[in-house]
């Protein structure tokens, strides 16, 4: 299975075929031409349609990952080059939001409208909220100002411990120290043996962990 297909230049494409030649396996491929292209010469997927036929390329032309009918044709006006009329469709329907200002006053406009979703879905026992962003650097800062305003609300107490932590990233893993206080979760990637110490709960070994910090 080889996804995000464009991305395949013609060298890795023909590396890829020559071992399926050898070893006989099947190779699933799954792609938008529209999207990221390849650094090195490509276009994979035109060429593919090119030298295989249309009928040999099969196409997904309606969007699935929105719920909405009104999202899925913006996603398709997003990829069919109409920008403009996208935007200020998103603009109309609530569902795009232009803060005005720099930096910081968009990281605090996530963190009102975080709090917006928190109390308008309060009564719903298993809502969750989650926070996507650009870079890691945006992510760290939106997640200080978020738990700021949680700190604010009584949500967590005072800073009781600093540990050290590393973020995801492979080569670019950032090393830092995490401070944590009391009602803090704490998730992470790397699976962990059960504990029982007394700052967080006990997880099973095989299993990602969640801890939340407590007396």
């Amino acid at each position: 299975m080889v996804d995000e297909l464009g991305l395949l230049g013609t060298r890795q494409l023909n590396e890829l075929l020559r071992a399926q030649q050898e070893h006989g396996f099947q190779i699933v491929g799954i792609g938008d031409p529209k999207q990221m292209q390849s650094v090195e010469a490509g276009a994979i997927v035109d060429l593919l349609r090119r030298g295989l036929g249309e009928k040999a390329i099969p196409a997904l032309e309606t969007p699935v990952r929105q719920v909405e009918t009104e999202e899925r044709e913006t996603t398709l006006m997003f990829r069919n080059g109409e920008t403009a009329a996208a935007v200020q469709r998103k603009l109309e329907n609530g569902t795009l939001r232009v803060t005005p200002g720099g930096y910081e006053e968009a990281v605090q406009s996530v963190v009102d409208l975080w709090q917006q979703r928190r109390e308008a879905n309060a009564d719903r026992e298993r809502y969750s909220l989650s926070v996507s962003a650009p870079t890691n650097h945006d992510a760290h800062q939106i997640s200080i100002a978020i738990r700021n305003k949680r700190r604010a609300l009584g949500e967590i107490g005072a800073d009781r411990i600093t540990v050290p932590a590393t973020s995801q990233g492979g080569a670019d893993a950032r090393k830092y120290d995490l401070t944590l206080a009391e009602g803090d979760s704490v998730s992470s990637s790397v699976p962990t043996p059960a504990s029982s110490t007394p700052t967080r709960a006990a997880t099973s070994a095989g299993t990602a962990p969640s801890w939340r910090l407590r007396r």
